[in-house]
Parts: structure tokens; sequence; C-alpha cells
């Protein structure tokens, strides 16, 4: 087992283990009413574990390719795009001397070993599936599209929010609850197996050119 399968498992393991504490907690409340916060303790947890997953494994992701002493031009575009991400953003001003001392630091840049200039992984704070998959695309990362489900995690983040804010939150049936958890846990794993993939089998580097002869 790889040195990122581990770390991502060991991160797994102690997260789902959480939430199965607090699920069996249900069974010894006392009323209904003890029965809804531990629900509502549930959402909470669950969307913090799914949020913070994402953020450390693809940080551990972004550790593996340091590893790996790879030239940032020899990986795929994406990558390239987001470990260049600070001085892109200065592209922003319209100077032309700030874009001339890109283009003449270009050949640099792309002959470096891959670093990233930020290398924070931002949610927004509200990992909701158009966040997700912009984060995939940023990274050059593939989770089979049937496990990202729309309805399932922008529900979930959407009912944090609302205990949050101090409103009745709509989850509140253990049996519920569990159709998210298996949902999330499924996407989570996938994301896991995904990373490793992606280093096991090198896919963040780009393909060899194909020369034909005429």
């Amino acid at each position: 087992m790889s040195w990122l399968a581990k770390e991502l498992e060991a991160d797994l393991e102690w997260r789902f283990h959480e939430v199965d504490v607090i699920r069996r907690k249900h069974a010894q409340c006392a009323n209904d009413k003890e029965r809804k916060i531990i629900v509502k303790c549930l959402v909470l947890m669950l969307y913090a574990h799914w949020e913070g997953f994402v953020k450390h494994g693809l940080s551990l992701y972004v550790e593996a390719l340091a590893k790996t002493g790879v030239r940032r031009r020899e990986v795929v575009d994406n990558l390239v795009a987001r470990s260049l991400q600070a001085t892109l953003n200065k592209l922003a001003d319209r100077s032309i001397v700030v874009r001339a001392d890109f283009v003449a630091s270009l050949n640099d840049l792309m002959e470096a070993t891959l670093s990233f200039e930020q290398p924070g992984i931002d949610t927004k704070a509200n990992l909701k599936t158009h966040v997700f998959r912009d984060l995939l695309t940023d990274f050059g990362v593939h989770v089979d599209d049937a496990l990202v489900n729309e309805l399932t995690i922008n529900t979930l983040v959407d009912r944090r929010n609302d205990i949050a804010h101090g409103t009745r939150s709509a989850i509140e049936e253990l049996e519920v609850f569990n159709g998210f958890y298996n949902q999330i846990r499924e996407l989570m794993e996938a994301l896991a197996i995904s990373l490793d993939d992606m280093m096991d089998n090198r896919a963040y580097l780009k393909p060899a050119p194909v020369y034909r002869s005429k």
C-alpha cells in the first residue's frame, strides 16, 4: 500500500468511526426530542467530515505530487494552471509590464519542479456540488460522475446551514440521515481511490506525444 493510500485510509477511518459512535447514541435516547438532537448532530458532523476529507485528501495529493520531483511542464495543463494560480491572477493587471514579466519567466516556471503557489484547498465554506466539481477539475482528478449526487450533496450543505442559522432541519429521522451518509461515504471512498490511482498510474503526467512519420 502506498504512503498516500495509507494516509487516506487512516483519515477516512477515524471520520467514519466518529459518525458510527454518534449513531449508536440514537438508540440510547429516552424520547423523540433527544433522538432528533442526535440526528442534528450527525448532520453537522457528516458535513464537517465531507468538507474536511475533501480538503485533506486533496492536500495529501498535492504533497504526494511534490514528492515526485516532476517538472511543471510534464504535468497535465490543469495542474500547471492550479500550481501557478497566484502568478496567473496577477495577469488580471492590464499592465503590459506585468504580462511581459510573465512571458519572460514562463520557461523557468515550466522547467521548475512542480510546486503550488497557493497550496490551500478552498471549499468556499460550502462544499456544494459545483464547488466539488471545480476542485476536481483544478487538480485533474476524476471521480465517477454517477456518484456525485447533486441533490444529496447540496441538501446536506443546506441542512447544515439551516442548523447553523437556527432553522429547523428537515433531516430529523435516523433512516433519512443514513441515506445521506451512505451516499456521501461512498463518494468520499471513491475520491480516496481516485487520488491513489492517479498517483499509481501517474495520470498527473501529460500523455507522451505521438509522432507520425510522413
